[in-house]
């Protein structure tokens, strides 16, 4: 008997490990790529890029940052903050090309990026 309580709870726990995380309310699934990169004429990569993956109960959000400017910047991981319906916001350290603070305010196929006084627009390139 003893054993199956065991089982039980620990299928409890699971289950509770599983459960989808929410934004405040939101019915967008934010989990993505969102992109601006481009090519300039010269060859050049510009932009920005963020990967937004979706972790179980407690983690929630995590980022994939990278922006260029002549070529893509080694990319970033962090958690993001949910600040939001749909609006998440995390922070590239100092050391690291385009460091700040960033928010990122999601629709069902577009991101827009904004730290301090720029905003990008991300659309959406793999869900």
């Amino acid at each position: 008997m003893n054993r199956n309580i065991m089982q039980a709870f620990i299928a409890g726990i699971l289950l509770i490990g599983f459960s989808q995380v929410s934004t405040a309310g939101s019915d967008i699934d934010l989990a993505g790529t969102y992109s601006s990169f481009k090519s300039t004429e010269s060859g050049d990569i510009v932009g920005e890029e963020i990967r937004v993956l979706q972790f179980d109960y407690p983690q929630g959000y995590w980022i994939i940052y990278q922006c260029a400017e002549g070529e893509p910047s080694e990319p970033v991981f962090m958690q993001a903050k949910v600040k939001g319906p749909k609006v998440l916001e995390f922070t590239v350290p100092e050391g690291r090309l385009c460091a700040g603070t960033y928010t990122a305010t999601f629709t069902s196929k577009a991101a827009t990026l904004k730290q301090s006084l720029f905003k990008t627009p991300l659309r959406k390139i793999i869900q």
